[in-house]
């Protein structure tokens, strides 16, 4: 079993023809972090958030060693997860964040678990 820590999730993470569950559950940023931190202690997690500002934004907020930036293609297969991220800002133009809006955006994160 893979964690991917993202800020995104997308179907097109899933495997072609992919017929199966997806479950998804809302935590709160502690719960978030003791998920992160048990797939980083068990070596499962692959880091794979695309913007550096937002990759050291959640380096410095769930005390990670080393930075999550890493520009991956999410491939899930089943037993996979996702420890989603999610900024809740959006510009009014698709364009990396700045650092001000990262630190400024409240985020909502999820646990995504592939044909558990």
């Amino acid at each position: 079993m893979r964690v991917f820590l993202t800020t995104t999730f997308t179907p097109a993470m899933l495997p072609a023809g992919y017929s199966g569950r997806v479950r998804f559950r809302e935590v709160d940023a502690e719960t978030f972090g003791r998920e992160l931190s048990h797939a980083f202690r068990t070596k499962e997690l692959v880091f794979a958030v695309g913007h550096e500002n937002t990759a050291e934004i959640l380096r410095r907020k769930f005390l990670l060693s080393k930075s999550p930036f890493a520009r991956v293609r999410v491939e899930l297969q089943r037993g996979d997860a996702v420890l989603a991220a999610i900024p809740q800002f959006r510009p009014p133009q698709a364009r990396e964040f700045t650092d001000a809006e990262i630190q400024n955006a409240n985020f909502r994160y999820w646990v995504i678990s592939v044909g558990f």
